[in-house]
């Protein structure tokens, strides 16, 4: 005579802790995983808008004959098309003004502008913060 051997229910308990905490060692690494696909695309996405608007800010400057300044927030880039720059929401847009339009630069996260100071009739500067560094930015008209 043969004896079957019964799955008690501590056996299946131990089976069923055994498997759940496999799932939970599986899953903790898929979290770190969609968490750090987030960071990267919002890094991402903070260095592509500090490199249009420091492309766009290099164009109006470059445009420019000589620069007037107006306010810690505010400097006109005199040329043949006049061009005004405006630092709103405590540096973090920047918003370039011309006969054409207006081109609104949102920096998100990527930077903040400090307030502009004159040097010089072609010459303004700024500090730039990009994250915890704190960068001196000079803006010369026609360079």
């Amino acid at each position: 005579m043969s004896r079957r051997r019964a799955t008690t229910l501590i056996e299946l308990m131990i089976a069923i802790a055994i498997l759940g905490i496999t799932m939970g060692a599986l899953f903790s690494p898929v979290q770190q995983l969609l968490e750090w696909s987030r960071r990267a695309d919002r890094e991402f996405q903070n260095q592509e808008a500090v490199t249009i608007g420091f492309a766009v800010l290099k164009g109006a400057f470059r445009q420019a004959l000589e620069v007037r300044w107006r306010s810690e927030d505010e400097v006109v880039c005199l040329g043949l098309q006049d061009v005004i720059i405006r630092r709103r929401e405590q540096g973090r847009v920047i918003e370039v003004a011309k006969k054409g339009g207006l081109i609104r630069l949102d920096f998100l996260e990527g930077a903040r502008f400090g307030p502009f100071h004159p040097v010089d009739e072609r010459t303004v500067w700024g500090a730039v913060f990009l994250g915890t560094a704190k960068v001196p930015m000079f803006w010369r008209c026609g360079l």
